[in-house]
Order: structure tokens, then sequence, then C-alpha cells
């Protein structure tokens, strides 16, 4: 941890403001699925379990992803993490939106999950990185709330 990054006071605050919104925004494509489940089975015309299924497919790409995540956060800092993430993440929520066979919006969201899960490692980072050890515990708190939020 660099004393340039512990010491700019306000800018590390925007730096969370902006990591709470990404990974609030993320939670909610990723985690809102299992809302949709009756539209799923009606539009796609699956059983219970398939449709079930599809709505957990975020939830395994993040687990799949997260260490690379977090070695490319590691390498490459924690801002180029959740911007790539988050933006590949929205794209494919909107190209899930328009996908009609079921294995292959499984495979969109799975892809899905496995981007936004960048949200979750690049908000962590944030946390360790920008902030000083006596105020890591608000800013985590803070952090926390985004997956309530979503």
């Amino acid at each position: 941890m660099t004393i340039a990054h512990v010491s700019n006071g306000r800018r590390r605050w925007w730096i969370l403001a902006l990591g709470v919104n990404a990974h609030t925004l993320t939670t909610v494509g990723m985690f809102g699925l299992p809302v949709l489940l009756p539209a799923i089975r009606d539009e796609l015309g699956v059983s219970l379990a398939v449709a079930g299924m599809l709505t957990s497919a975020p939830s395994l790409g993040a687990m799949a992803s997260l260490i690379l995540w977090g070695m490319l956060a590691d390498r490459r800092g924690e801002r180029l993490v959740l911007g790539s993430g988050v933006a590949v993440c929205a794209v494919l929520l909107a190209v899930a939106a328009v996908v009609e066979q079921p294995v292959l919006l499984g495979v969109v969201l799975a892809l899905m999950g496995a981007a936004g899960a960048a949200a979750i490692v690049g908000g962590g980072r944030i946390v360790l990185r920008w902030f000083p050890a006596g105020q890591r515990g608000i800013a985590m708190g803070l952090r926390q709330v985004s997956f309530m939020l979503g």
C-alpha cells in the first residue's frame, strides 16, 4: 500500500462510492434473477428445475472467476478490474435479455456472473488499499451495504 493512496482523503471516499455503486448494480443483475423465475418459465417454456438452474448460473460464474479477478486486481489494480468487469457484466445482461435458447442463456448468465464478480473483488481491494487501518471498519461496512442495496 502506498502512502499516496492512504493520505488522499476525499478521493478515497469517492472511490469507495464508485465501488459500492458497481457492487450494487452487479448484485441486481446477478441475484435479482430469481424474482423473474416465473417469467423465465413462461417465456422459455422450461421446467421449474431448468429455470432454477438458469437463475443460479450467475453464481456459478462468479465462483469460478473470483480468484482470477483477484489475481488481475493484484497485478493491474482495482480500478481496471471494476471498470472492465462491470462493463462486461452490463453488456452480457443486455445480451441475456434477448437470448431465447435456454442453454445459450445459461452460458450468457454464467459469463455475466463471472464478469460481475469483479465488483466483489474490486470493492474489497478498495477498502484494503485506499483506507488506513483506523477507517477500514466503516469503509467495509459501507461496502457491504451494497450487497443489501442490490
